[in-house]
């Protein structure tokens, strides 16, 4: 007999996908990063991050379109002299 679960019952937690950074740029002090999250239930999501807070997120069907969004945003952070992020090696 196959087990249904009752309505009121939660749902079990999902541990989350492990989150793709596409780049992560920085001015001063602030760093501003882009990362793609896969969904089960939809494609991919694209976060973007401001000194690791999210500010802003949107799904997509597929990793092409996210990832053009992601690279568009990059160009007006360069376009106002963000650089690529230099962590000091360990």
């Amino acid at each position: 007999m196959p087990y249904h679960r009752s309505p009121d019952s939660p749902l079990p937690p999902r541990s989350p996908a492990p989150e793709r950074v596409l780049w992560t740029l920085t001015k001063g002090t602030d760093a501003e990063s882009a990362q793609l999250q896969d969904s089960d239930d939809f494609g991919v999501e694209l976060q973007l991050l401001r000194n690791g807070e999210l500010v802003y997120a949107r799904r997509y069907e597929s990793d092409t379109l996210a990832v053009e969004e992601a690279a568009a945003y990059r160009r007006e952070l360069e376009a106002d002299v963000w650089m690529e992020a230099t962590w000091p090696a360990p």
